[in-house]
């Protein structure tokens, strides 16, 4: 995830300094801001698409090497072609496989990292990307629009593709999950509306971060430095505690009404810019981590995990094309965002009340299971060959849908008896079943 969203995040900042070339600053926040972000949203839909109706070829990793093959293109001619039409649909390409390829890294994350940890990690991922952009635009003035990007970006979507063979495959028996509760059809409609006015009141209420970030004087690479840094801080909170988590990011909406309000005091410009970028650390962190937490309690949901960004996007998209029109009158965003905030504040409460009340529900058998492996040293291996080990799979079976050899099953199976005291199949299927009611 991390080496991905640094060479995407390197591309997109190269190409959006190129939109400076051919276009005023207005045209150039509509097509960074607007388009861009829709053509990522469309990128994370088509995973999902995929990833949902043939779980069995895109669970495989090997087709991210084409995505960063094709990246690596598309950015490379937007550099070296100079030309505001090759520009603009490079730009688009790019960032409609980056949305391919985010939500590949978040299914991926949410598959294979425990829950508690989901938060640090999502957050150090994207702080790595966050800070090694600005890291790499230090090596030379204008580097980031200079023919020498591409060398630089070449090696990077180099490494991203070795790293493609050294990841897993996404599960692609989704079939194998828990069946959602009815009620979590409700749960999800005040997670989206929740989404939708929190991202409305925050780019509203700043009168879009670019924009304060342009006027501070601050390049917007360097910016996401202080990004980084509520990711990391946001991440920390979040595993540790989500509601507590859920409620420092509301909390930190009541920043971009007071940068509105600071917008004019040139002194001041750089702190606000600052800490607008942290604070939308921790609203990007609780937009990441709702979907992938629903995604970590259910296998079946493991390809909607990156909705959460997909769902930002399309409304950071939208604002940017609003933002356009009230750019002579940031008091009209001020007062739009006060009142997106009551409504914000109901739904929030009443999600937080509903999960509170709600009846506690039996732990599903991806739960069973982590906590099975973790009482017998179970390997994270052994704990895939044992889940379909117990639902009667045979070795020839379990080699096909984890892509061993059946070897390596006969192998991991015979380490599960040893660690279990268990004599062979019926017996640890038996153990198993007996640690349900544990």
């Amino acid at each position: 995830m991390a080496a991905a969203y640094l060479v995407f995040s390197l591309a997109y900042y190269s190409q959006m300094y190129l939109l400076y070339n051919y276009f005023d600053s207005r045209a150039v926040y509509v097509i960074s801001l607007g388009w861009a972000y829709l053509a990522q949203a469309a990128g994370m839909a088509l995973f999902v698409f995929l990833y949902w109706k043939q779980p069995t070829l895109f669970s495989r990793r090997y087709w991210l090497v084409g995505v960063f093959v094709l990246g690596a293109a598309f950015m490379s001619a937007t550099v070296l072609v100079k030309s505001a039409a090759v520009l603009v649909t490079g730009m688009m390409l790019t960032n409609l496989l980056c949305g391919i390829e985010t939500g590949f890294a978040f299914s991926l994350t949410t598959a294979y990292v425990k829950k508690d940890s989901l938060g640090l990690s999502f957050g150090t991922a994207y702080a790595i990307g966050s800070i090694g952009t600005w890291l790499i635009s230090l090596l030379e003035p204008e580097l980031m629009v200079s023919v020498h990007i591409v060398p630089i970006a070449s090696v990077l979507f180099g490494i991203a593709i070795a790293i493609v063979f050294l990841i897993k495959d996404l599960p692609s028996a989704l079939e194998d999950g828990e069946a959602a509760e009815p009620d979590k059809k409700q749960g999800a409609f005040y997670l989206i509306a929740v989404l939708i006015l929190m991202m409305l009141v925050s780019t509203l209420g700043s009168n879009s971060y670019s924009l304060i970030t342009k006027d501070a004087g601050l390049s917007a690479v360097a910016a996401r430095g202080f990004y980084a840094i509520g990711l990391l801080a946001s991440g920390f909170i979040y595993d540790r505690s989500r509601k507590l988590g859920a409620i420092c990011t509301l909390a930190s909406l009541v920043f971009p009404v007071i940068a509105t309000v600071l917008y004019g005091q040139s002194e001041l410009l750089g702190a606000v810019c600052a800490l607008s970028y942290i604070f939308l650390g921790f609203i990007a962190m609780y937009r990441a981590t709702s979907f992938m937490d629903l995604g970590a309690d259910n296998k079946r949901m493991l390809p909607i995990v990156c909705g959460g960004l997909l769902l930002s996007r399309l409304v950071e998209a939208g604002v940017s094309f609003f933002n356009v029109a009230l750019s002579e009158r940031p008091l009209s965003g001020l007062i739009l965002s006060g009142i997106l905030f009551i409504p914000l504040i109901v739904v929030f409460c009443v999600m937080q009340v509903k999960q509170n009340s709600a009846a506690p529900q039996p732990p599903t058998e991806e739960m069973r299971l982590a906590a099975f492996g973790e009482r017998y040293g179970l390997t994270g291996r052994e704990e895939q060959v044992l889940q379909l080990l117990v639902h009667g799979a045979s070795n020839g079976e379990i080699a096909a849908a984890l892509h061993l050899s059946e070897s390596t099953v006969r192998f991991h199976s015979t380490n599960i008896f040893k660690k279990t005291g268990s004599s062979g199949r019926v017996e640890v299927g038996r153990l198993f079943k007996q640690s349900e009611n544990m």
